[in-house]
């Protein structure tokens, strides 16, 4: 209870009892390994817990568990000061492997530091034992035992010595991080947070590409590519000066983070540059429409349609119409939209929108029903087709 109030995460992921234990001995298990045989480390590792005590997390979880317990159980009966060790161990790993309080890193080699104690414990009591054996017997078993304990240290202060390698900056420990855990998806972005800082900007794309290729997409991650995006932007309108395309990549970052008036500039530059270029008149319509300029915003939507004749044009004209109150008109260029693509769904609830108006409410609730299945997860028209359907049930028939 005092350890979840003394570290608060903004977000904690919820478990079961029976989740917990598993993954508590799922943890159990690879602590064990990695205190054993501590190679290929990691300052972040992605864990899944078991869902069944059958799954192979569960089972060597149950395993080392079992091991522990036999071990304890032997060392009380031969050497009681050893087996102290297996219970240093075991309590003070224990606070770690309750996942229900800890954070997103519900693994960690940092976490063996103090439960070690007790490992080196019992290799410092056993160690002893043995060279008293060795004592009793032939001289050459004492150099055996002393050559290979001199080995193991060495080995150990080896690995020390080459893990410490990757501490000398944050891009050679997110590097080495990622290497282990390739879906560390947290450590690749802030690889690419160092490689943004050293200004090589290519690879920093590369390093957040490659976190929304492997995982679901974070508003982190895409802030940071939406931040890089607007540095290309501006590079290559440093160059290209004369460059449309460059000024509609700058309006979508700036649209993206809420910056209608940086957006609205670089678009009526586009356009200004390149008076055909439909995506930039496009995204100027749906600009102005949104702020009520609705004569600027079919001014736009009519010369994107000259150039290229497409749906999104048809929507938006029929966006503008529609709050002119000019219904029927509103209805023929969403048709026109779905013409051309039939699972626009912005054009879908339009046309139910337009239907509802007048009172076809059967046919509002077929388009509304048609965009669903695109937009699934659009609450404003799932609430009116929820709507529809009540009146519908209501209405005297």
């Amino acid at each position: 209870r005092f350890l979840g109030a003394f570290a608060p995460v903004t977000y904690r992921p919820r478990f079961s009892i029976g989740e917990t234990l598993l993954s508590g001995l799922a943890l159990f298990a690879e602590y064990l390994e990695k205190v054993f045989w501590p190679v290929r480390l990691s300052v972040y590792y992605t864990f899944r817990g078991p869902t069944s005590v059958l799954d192979p997390g569960g089972l060597a979880g149950v395993a080392a568990l079992l091991c522990s317990l036999a071990a304890f159980l032997a060392l009380w009966k031969r050497a009681r000061l050893a087996s102290f060790g297996v219970l240093w161990f075991l309590v003070m790993l224990l606070p770690v492997l309750n996942v229900r309080w800890m954070t997103g890193s519900a693994f960690g080699d940092r976490y063996l530091y103090l439960p070690s104690v007790g490992f080196c414990w019992i290799l410092a009591c056993e160690g002893e034992r043995l060279w008293e054996w060795t004592s009793n017997g032939p001289a050459a078993w004492r150099r055996v035992v002393a050559g290979a304990m001199a080995a193991l240290g060495a080995l150990c202060a080896l690995r020390i010595v080459t893990r410490n390698r990757d501490w000398r900056t944050d891009l050679t420990l997110y590097s080495s991080a990622v290497a282990v855990c390739p879906n560390a998806l947290l450590v690749r972005n802030l690889l690419g947070l160092a490689y943004w800082d050293r200004g090589n900007l290519q690879a920093a794309e590369e390093q957040w590409q490659e976190a929304l290729n492997r995982g679901p997409a974070n508003a982190w991650t895409l802030d940071h590519l939406g931040l890089l995006r607007l540095r290309q932007g501006h590079r290559t309108l440093a160059t290209r000066p004369d460059y449309a395309g460059a000024n509609v990549h700058l309006a979508q970052v700036y649209l993206a983070a809420g910056m209608t008036r940086e957006a609205e500039q670089h678009l009526r530059t586009a356009v200004s540059l390149s008076p055909d270029n439909s995506i930039a008149h496009n995204m100027l319509g749906n600009l102005c429409e949104r702020t009520g300029r609705l004569a600027d915003a079919e001014r736009h939507f009519r010369l994107a349609m000259e150039s290229s004749p497409n749906s999104e044009s048809c929507t938006g004209l029929g966006d503008v119409y529609f709050r002119w109150g000019a219904v029927k008109q509103a209805e023929g260029f969403y048709e026109r939209a779905l013409a051309f693509e039939p699972t626009n769904s912005r054009a879908h609830f339009g046309l139910g929108l337009a239907y509802s108006t007048e009172g076809r409410y059967s046919e509002a609730i077929r388009e509304y029903a048609a965009g669903l299945q695109t937009d699934p997860r659009n609450a404003e028209a799932r609430g009116e087709l929820a709507e529809l359907k009540a009146f519908t049930h209501r209405a005297p028939h």
